[in-house]
């Protein structure tokens, strides 16, 4: 089995068991200690990832733990790749609605991605990493995740003629955006 199988068989797999990332972390809470994570922040990732679906979880999901400050926060990230179950879901509702930023700057980014002979999909391959500012960001500040591309097969290293990769990357994020 392939990787793009297993993660099918795992999306599939989860979504039996439920619909939200917030119905998967909800199982998470004993092993999460509220020193790292409060109460209060607890509930706000749990109501964040309950927009989000259920098998974004077959890809690596996790928490931002600031430990230079004692504040018992965190903020939430999640990966997806174009051509799965999840991307579908995002492309679905950046079709269906035009309110929803997130989803419409992953449909621009996917699009990007999928171009036959994409150079931004020699660069970082298919996935696309998203980060929900929770415990850093104040109720006022929320809007738009962060949005994260990394290299795949071909690591960006300084001095190596790689101008041309840094540009094709920065487009991609700024133009998802609609900047």
């Amino acid at each position: 089995m392939d990787i793009d199988e297993a993660v099918a068989l795992t999306q599939d797999r989860l979504a039996e068991e439920g619909g939200s990332m917030g119905d998967l972390l909800g199982h998470f809470r004993n092993g999460v200690s509220p020193t790292l994570v409060g109460e209060p922040e607890w509930e706000r990732i749990l109501e964040c990832a309950g927009s989000l679906p259920i098998t974004m979880g077959a890809l690596p999901f996790g928490f931002e733990l600031p430990l230079h400050t004692p504040r018992p926060e965190a903020d939430f990230g999640v990966s997806l790749a174009s051509g799965t179950r999840t991307a579908e879901i995002f492309l679905e509702r950046a079709r269906t609605d035009r309110t929803d930023e997130t989803a419409t700057a992953i449909a621009r980014l996917f699009r990007q991605i999928e171009t036959e002979n994409s150079p931004l999909r020699e660069i970082v391959g298919r996935k696309l990493m998203l980060e929900y500012d929770i415990g850093s960001a104040r109720d006022a500040e929320r809007s738009l995740p962060g949005m994260f591309l990394r290299p795949g097969e071909r690591p960006i290293i300084g001095a190596s003629g790689q101008v041309n990769d840094v540009r094709i990357v920065v487009d991609a994020l700024v133009s998802c955006v609609g900047w």
